[in-house]
């Protein structure tokens, strides 16, 4: 046999045994894949595989809807500041508006309680008749132009009350008490008027 010939048997069997490894390797696999455990192996495999890919697709999700979440409370929270800072601005302009009747209701308020405190107190004498001339004054004219129903109720129980007063004069207990009332009906207006929430305690003091 010669030299050539020799190479070319060499192969062959090279090839050969190539093709034996492959052979023997596919039946390896295939030995495997009828075993129970590695059917089991590779469907728990694949069921990992399936849920990391879930889980993964979940992560993109939840991030994608906290962004959202994230950017709407901030545009919820600037649309909530900008309508506290319009309400600001009409108020401030609603009160500067009405700045020159809340001033001539302050003054009135002020006379008037003046007024019933000296009706309620003071004994006959020209300074308590000057002081019921200005009551009516004050009742049937300049008051009713500011005084809300509160005002106006508690008004109208004083002028009662002086009524009664002066046809029986022995006590002045109601008198005083129904000034009080028309004081503290003063103090719950101008709290109402001037939006001074700090007010309404005061009106209960006495």
């Amino acid at each position: 046999m010669s030299e050539t010939q020799v190479d070319d048997s060499a192969k062959v069997i090279e090839v050969e045994l190539k093709k034996l490894e492959v052979e023997l390797k596919r039946l390896e696999i295939e030995q495997k894949k009828l075993d129970p455990n590695y059917r089991k192996a590779e469907h728990r495999a694949k069921s990992i595989d399936m849920i990391v890919k879930a889980l993964s697709v979940a992560a993109v999700l939840i991030g994608v809807l906290i962004t959202y979440v994230q950017y709407s409370g901030t545009a919820s929270l600037q649309r909530q500041q900008l309508l506290e800072n319009e309400r600001s601005e009409l108020r401030a302009a609603s009160r500067e508006s009405l700045k020159p009747f809340n001033e001539k209701r302050i003054l009135l308020y002020t006379e008037a309680s003046n007024v019933v405190s000296k009706l309620a107190n003071l004994g006959e004498g020209p300074e308590r008749q000057a002081a019921r001339k200005r009551f009516f004054e004050l009742y049937w004219g300049e008051l009713a132009l500011v005084e809300n129903r509160q005002v106006e109720s508690a008004m109208v129980y004083f002028a009662k009350a002086l009524e009664q007063y002066e046809l029986n004069p022995s006590s002045n207990t109601e008198l005083q008490r129904q000034s009080l009332n028309v004081a503290h009906a003063f103090r719950e207006s101008l709290k109402e008027g001037l939006d001074y929430p700090e007010l309404g305690s005061l009106a209960h003091e006495k």
